[in-house]
């Protein structure tokens, strides 16, 4: 009878509304809430299995959450660049470089993006910059991308001193 009486005094919804979040107190959560916390290490695997499209949807999920994380930019403009879109990439890229931790692979994507819009001399810029500056991965491979470069654009002096310093 006691609790007939407790049940009277709380209307219907309220009481469905208890059940409820009793049921979901005990129920385990679906499976998409539980694997899908971290979008960054799915975005980075992603990326790492080159499913460049699939990496820019993760990573813009987990910037919406996380919007100073300025290595997931990076990230984000790296994959732009391999999508096909330099110049979106470029966008990205440019936002951060003064802001984020790794700037040798910033300014290595930045150069990728002006050699593949057709920007000569800011391609030389930013390679020759990450080339000279840094002696990280991204310098290594600078180097080469710029030796590459001055040999597809026919100065051979240049392209010999890129490829030798690579060397």
């Amino acid at each position: 009878m006691v609790a007939a009486l407790t049940f009277r005094k709380f209307k219907p919804v309220y009481i469905i509304t208890a059940i409820l979040v009793a049921i979901n107190l005990f129920l385990p959560a679906p499976l998409e809430a539980r694997t899908f916390k971290n979008f960054e290490a799915i975005a980075r695997r992603k990326f790492q299995e080159q499913k460049y499209d699939e990496a820019i949807t993760y990573y813009r999920k987990h910037l919406r959450r996380h919007s100073r994380d300025y290595n997931a930019w990076n990230q984000m403009g790296a994959a732009y660049y391999h999508v096909g879109l330099p110049k979106r990439g470029l966008r990205y890229l440019k936002q951060v470089q003064r802001k984020t931790i790794n700037r040798s692979y910033n300014y290595y994507y930045q150069g990728l993006c002006y050699i593949a819009i057709g920007n000569k001399r800011r391609t030389r810029q930013y390679l020759s910059y990450v080339a000279s500056r840094y002696s990280d991965e991204y310098a290594a491979r600078a180097t080469f991308e710029l030796g590459l470069f001055e040999y597809k654009n026919r100065d051979a002096r240049k392209a010999a001193y890129w490829l030798n310093i690579y060397n």
